[in-house]
């Protein structure tokens, strides 16, 4: 069984949330802004559920898909 990704990037936003990549990148920087996070830290698939308020498991689901 495949270990879920940790890590979320704007082109996983693009493709759960349907935005286009532009708009993706937006709401991953100011969802890393928001949670303080520094310009080399990562932000986790938990922290963009929490923020976004999705369930963490079907988000998992979708990213262990592609």
């Amino acid at each position: 069984m495949a270990h879920p990704r940790m890590i979320i990037f704007p082109k996983d936003i693009q493709l759960i949330i349907g935005l286009g990549y532009r708009a993706s990148v937006r709401l991953h920087k100011k969802i890393s802004m928001s949670l303080g996070k520094a310009s080399h830290q990562y932000l986790t698939t938990h922290e963009f559920c929490e923020f976004m308020g999705l369930d963490l498991k079907r988000v998992e689901l979708m990213l262990n898909q592609t």
